[in-house]
């Protein structure tokens, strides 16, 4: 034994290490990507060190997982009907875990679960040949050396020990799910070669054709997935089952001893087995293989704990059915209703329902009734829109889309029960795509009308093909992805020329600050001529602002432009207009032509600026006039006037809290608005803002320019509760959804939620 488990360490350990070095590479990569799109500095800098924490341990990474999965082969796994018992080291009892390990759980647990699915077979094997060398039961997928499970805990430890943050661990996760998992099944295929060719069950895979149960219809009744109560009381069941079993004989696997009727005990090793031997776990592994009718059965049964509710409550129960329609029967008697067919928008999935059954029953006679699961199917989904139509604005577009699809969904979940499974199935996409622009925090104005145009082709195409084609709504999202990926970069390019316009601004305005600093630096307490003072703080201070905005602050020609001030400001405060200053009058032409004085008129102004000309007291016709003088349409980007900006009021301690909250928020955080007194709310996308002018842009969902505020007034109305920071890692529409339906029936039913419920 010893012998056959060196040989496979070494085996497993030269096939993991290129794909571990392969999941560090692409922890690298994927956070390289990261901190290159941050949207601020500050989450740059936080991805940038993280990879160089993990280039730092990536060389002692590879070896401590060899090591810890290594060490683990000698831990005897835990007995396959423990009840209670957890996927992960340290959550076997009820406690209060933070939000962060419970995220890693989650996020393990679902990589190893789609893994064990993917090696299904493999991994079945393996289990037993495991079993062999171990003496002891058939492994579950959970117990299996080198099982997807078993690699995500060693996983989980070795990161542990590594200094990572929590987000950079759930980053190697998702890498190591990529890159390792992805070759998961090759490597249980390799592991189960190698100990076949050491005489490790040889003959298993065909033995595992044979052992098939055939032609009795007691084995098909146990093959069948178990509801949940009864797989409960199963459970429980389960350790005494095992006690009453006669001991394995010495040196020999599982199994009862010879002439038990419950299968045979193993020769010594090597051995080959006999199809009898297995199948006693026929049942279990044919139920492996149907893990999608399992998790439909756990629906069906919180279903019928609803009922059970409600019957307790008064509702009468209905009479048995003595007919029961076939599937086809049902399908062909659903209603067909064209594109441009109004009659589906005045029915929900609950009519729909009654008004097949009723068709049905005018063929078939009245005792004919839905088949059970058909029934449970309809009302999962009756739930399922019910959710989804409280989501979304009962007047837009989207909500007619819905209801065209309402058809051609009952005949998707009826063919396809993992529609109810996968929240990455096609027809989920669809709908969910269709309900999100009906939201009820979009403006009409906000959903770009190429984005209608998809989904009204889109919802056109299932309902006249979803009859012929099964793959109708498949091929319906497919499309509509491509033009939805389409208008999202045309609202990033909109998006972007709006924040590029807005850094503009904000570099000149702070230019212009700058600027007007040092002219007030310049002069003084000492007052100029009216006139003068009037032309030299409008036009001198553009003149400023473009030296600033072409050159910059530690330029020489910034330098220059210091020095001519501070003689213009001499010249002006002298009053001396006896002795002309030439040079002085050129420099300041030569400026004034730069930001778009005709050459007349900076010659004119220049000499007015110089005191080159006798100064009067009394403003000129000019001055009087602003929009009558050349500065009135020479100003530097001068925009329409700013409403007048309040008298700045102290902040409050949670107003500054929230400020400088603010101040920490990615660019492209969406807010959402209370707009009216009703409670209704829009969303607003935050595009930019600046810390130095505390001015914030925000753009709604097509990139287009929505308003600008400044992060003061947004920290008050946060403080009211009138805007809140919106969490984008919350699920899809669609998702929020099935879970309120989940969430009601567990409610009714008084079961609490499992990690094992459908997502």
């Amino acid at each position: 034994m010893a012998q056959i488990v060196d040989h496979v360490t070494r085996t497993a350990a030269t096939a993991l290490t290129p794909l571990l070095q392969a999941v560090i590479a692409d922890l690298e990569d994927a956070l390289f990507k990261l901190a290159d799109q941050a949207p601020t500095t500050s989450l740059q800098s936080e991805y940038l060190m993280a990879l160089r924490d993990v280039r730092g341990c990536s060389a002692r990474f590879v070896t401590d997982f060899l090591a810890t999965l290594a060490d683990s082969l000698g831990k005897a796994p835990a007995p396959s009907g423990t009840t209670g018992a957890s996927a992960w080291p340290g959550d076997q009892a009820l406690s209060l875990v933070g939000n962060i390990a419970m995220d890693e759980t989650v996020l393990l647990n679902d990589i190893a679960t789609r893994g064990s699915k993917h090696a299904n077979t493999g991994l079945r094997q393996l289990g037993q040949r495991f079993a062999v060398l171990i003496a002891s039961p058939a492994l579950d997928a959970e117990q299996v050396p080198y099982g997807p499970h078993a690699l995500c805990s060693v996983l989980r430890e070795v990161a542990g020990r590594m200094p990572l943050s929590a987000e950079t661990r759930q980053h190697l996760y998702r890498s190591f799910d990529r890159k390792l998992m992805a070759q998961h099944a090759h490597l249980v295929d390799l592991i189960n070669t190698t100990m076949e060719e050491h005489g490790v069950l040889r003959n298993l895979r065909q033995s595992w054709l044979r052992m098939k149960p055939q032609g009795s219809p007691q084995a098909a009744n146990d093959r069948r997935p178990v509801p949940s109560k009864q797989a409960a009381e199963q459970s429980a069941d389960a350790p005494a089952q095992r006690e009453n079993r006669p001991s394995p004989h010495p040196g020999s696997g599982f199994g009862a001893s010879p002439g038990s009727g419950s299968g045979s005990a193993f020769p010594d090793s090597p051995v080959e087995l006999p199809g009898s031997a297995l199948h006693a776990d026929a049942a279990a592994a044919d139920t492996i293989d149907s893990a999608i009718d399992l998790t439909f059965d756990t629906l069906r049964q919180l279903l019928a704990n609803r009922r059970e509710s409600q019957h307790a409550a008064g509702t009468p129960v209905p009479p048995a059915a003595l007919v029961t329609v076939t599937r086809e029967q049902l399908l062909g008697a659903l209603p067909a209703f064209a594109a441009d067919d109004a009659r589906p928008l005045s029915m929900n999935i609950a009519q729909i329902q009654q008004d097949t059954l009723a068709r049905l029953r005018h063929q078939h006679g009245q005792s004919t009734d839905l088949a059970s699961e058909d029934s449970d199917t309809f009302e999962l989904l009756d739930l399922l829109y019910g959710n989804i139509e409280g989501e979304i604005r009962p007047s837009s577009t989207a909500a007619t889309l819905l209801k065209q699809l309402q058809v051609p969904t009952i005949k998707l979940a009826l063919r396809d029960r993992a529609f109810l499974e996968r929240p990455d199935h096609p027809g989920r996409q669809l709908i969910n795509a269709a309900a999100e622009a009906g939201a009820r925090w979009l403006d009409e104005d906000d959903v770009d009308p190429d984005v209608i145009a998809a989904l009204i082709e889109a919802v056109r195409q299932v309902v006249e093909t979803h009859q012929r084609d099964a793959d109708a709504f498949s091929k319906a999202n497919t499309t509509y992805q491509a033009r939805a990926r389409n208008s999202e970069r045309k609202a990033k390019l909109a998006e972007r020329r709006q924040v590029d316009a807005a850094r503009g601004k904000e570099k000149l305005e702070v230019a212009r600050q700058l600027a007007l600093a040092t002219i007030t630096a310049a002069v003084g307490n000492t007052p100029l001529p009216h006139d003068a003072a009037t032309l030299f703080q409008q036009v001198w201070l553009d003149a400023l602002t473009l030296t600033l905005l072409r050159h910059g602050e530690a330029s020489p020609e910034w330098t220059g432009q210091l020095a001519t001030t501070r003689h213009i400001v001499t010249r002006l405060q002298s009053r001396d207009a006896s002795a002309p200053d030439a040079a002085l009058a050129d420099t300041v032409q030569a400026s004034l032509s730069q930001i778009g004085y005709h050459a007349d008129d900076a010659a004119a102004v220049a000499q007015r600026l110089t005191g080159n000309i006798e100064a009067t007291e009394e403003p000129s016709s000019a001055d009087a006039h602003p929009e009558a003088s050349p500065v009135a349409h020479t100003r530097l980007a001068q925009e329409v006037p700013r409403e007048a900006t309040p008298e700045h009021v102290p902040r409050t301690d949670a107003e500054e809290a929230r400020h400088r909250y603010l101040l920490r928020l990615p660019f492209g955080t969406w807010l959402e608005f209370t707009i009216n007194q009703q409670g209704d709310t829009a969303r607003r996308r935050l595009a930019w803002f600046s810390s130095v002018t505390d001015n914030a842009l925000f753009v709604n969902q097509r990139g287009q320019r929505h308003g600008e505020m400044s992060l003061d007034s947004l920290a008050r109305l946060m403080v009211k509760g009138q805007v809140r920071v919106v969490d984008m890692t919350r699920p899809r529409l669609i998702d929020r959804a099935w879970d309120a339906t989940l969430s009601a029936l567990r409610n009714i039913s008084g079961r609490p939620a499992t990690a094992g419920d459908p997502a």
